[in-house]
């Protein structure tokens, strides 16, 4: 079991093409964290019908990309970390 930390700052456009990514994969036991670093567009409302026990969302305030990481791994239940 593995927990795949995905950071992302104003990216509405791209996450849905980096989460159909990590779906496409042939192995199931992970997590997916999508970390919102502050965004100030619509990545919120973009990520929203991928949420499940799998793929979870935190929002944060806008503190980089180092820190977005950080944060998610905090929130790992998985001690292997994929970003």
């Amino acid at each position: 079991m593995f927990s795949i930390i995905m950071p992302a700052y104003n990216r509405a456009h791209f996450i849905e093409h980096a989460i159909g990514s990590v779906l496409a994969q042939t192995l199931e036991n992970y997590e997916l964290l999508i970390i919102d670093d502050g965004s100030t567009d619509s990545l919120r409302k973009t990520v929203a019908p991928y949420l499940s026990e799998k793929i979870v969302y935190h929002a944060i305030p806008h503190s980089g990309q180092a820190a977005a990481r950080r944060f998610g791994r905090s929130k790992a239940r998985y001690p292997w970390l994929a970003y």
